[in-house]
This record gives structure tokens, C-alpha cells and sequence, in this order.
């Protein structure tokens, strides 16, 4: 059994948006690998530069970003 069920966990697993951020030149290069390797497989996502991450995370530590849905997180607070 696995500890989701042995403990009744609700809402382990929480749709959300995933963030792909990068800092620095080589963070604006690895964000477009991302993005173009999104795109030929058909995944939509969408990109940010650093005044709209800015914005964002309130932070003007990273210089790009990919942004995608469909994606999905656990609440670690209930597993502890």
C-alpha cells in the first residue's frame, strides 16, 4: 500500500503550471532549447523575458523563462 492511501492523503497530486527559469546568457540559451524542443514535439508553452519574470516572481535574479500546463505537483506538507 502505498502512503498516499495507508494515510488518506487528499490532493496529492495539484494541477499546476510548471515555471522553467534560467539566469544568466547561458539561462536565456537553455530557455530556448526548452521552448524549441516543447515545440517539435507539440507541446504549447509559452516565454518570458526577464522584465515579465520580473513581474512574475518579483525577482530580477533570472533572465527567462518557459511557462506550461498540464503539469502536476504534490503537497509536501501532507507528506511529512
Amino acid at each position: 500500500m502505498n502512503r498516499v492511501q495507508q494515510h488518506h492523503i487528499k490532493y496529492d497530486r495539484l494541477k499546476q503550471d510548471s515555471l522553467f527559469v534560467g539566469i544568466g546568457n547561458n539561462g536565456k540559451k537553455q530557455i530556448m532549447e526548452e521552448r524549441l524542443s516543447r515545440d517539435k514535439v507539440g507541446f504549447l508553452s509559452g516565454t518570458y523575458d526577464q522584465s515579465e519574470l520580473q513581474k512574475v516572481l518579483g525577482s530580477t535574479a533570472f533572465t527567462g523563462g518557459v511557462r506550461y500546463s498540464n503539469t502536476y505537483g504534490i503537497s509536501a506538507l501532507q507528506y511529512v
